[in-house]
């Protein structure tokens, strides 16, 4: 059965928890939220993590780094660690149920991250890159012309040009993405890209 919204954010908290105690010389670090991601055999959402994300800032329980292009890491605060503890002892919460699952806990404990490293423009940048690529893919699908296509595909490459820079310009990019948007077939990969650039 797939996980829940809810369940994913109480997840991430917890894969939190898991790798700061795996790390102790690391408390208050910042951990790369993408690897808590990769432990888990359920595929979620790009824009799940940038969600839930948010949620547990607004919460108080962690403090993030999100970055244009899809990068989220954070760092558990005390009320995060509170909530965890809390959990743990309540048999019937999410957090329990995950804390059962010794393969879980074991991974994200391999997880060798527990410094805050600086992430590259290009891994920050990553999951928007690689759905401009699913993109161009819904692109040869549309019942348009070729000449509309070649259009649509030069539009991709400017974005794709943008986020190669040091500094991408944001309304460019928003301009051109706005532009495809028009186009039915496209109109739920390129809101993707969207909700990931500007969260």
């Amino acid at each position: 059965m797939a996980m829940t919204f809810r369940e994913f954010v109480e997840y991430l908290l917890w894969s939190l928890y898991v790798r700061e105690r795996a790390h102790p010389e690391a408390g208050g670090a910042f951990f790369d939220l993408s690897e808590s991601i990769a432990a888990l055999d359920d595929a979620v959402a790009p824009q799940w993590l940038y969600d839930a994300t948010r949620v547990l800032e607004t919460r108080g329980l962690v403090r993030p780094i999100l970055a244009l292009g899809g990068y989220a890491a954070a760092a558990l605060t005390g009320e995060g660690r509170l909530e965890v503890e809390d959990d743990l002892a309540k048999p019937d919460s999410v957090v329990y149920r995950f804390a059962q699952r010794d393969e879980l806990t074991a991974a994200l404990e391999r997880i060798d991250s527990g410094e805050q490293v600086e992430p590259t423009a290009q891994e920050q940048r990553a999951p928007v890159l690689d759905l401009l690529g699913e993109l161009e893919l819904s692109v040869d699908h549309l019942g348009v012309s070729d000449d509309e296509k070649e259009d649509l595909r030069t539009d991709i490459e400017t974005v794709r040009l943008q986020l190669g820079k040091h500094e991408p310009n944001v309304d460019v990019i928003a301009g051109v993405l706005e532009r495809v948007r028009r186009y039915r077939g496209l109109t739920a990969p390129v809101g993707r890209i969207l909700a990931l650039l500007y969260p």
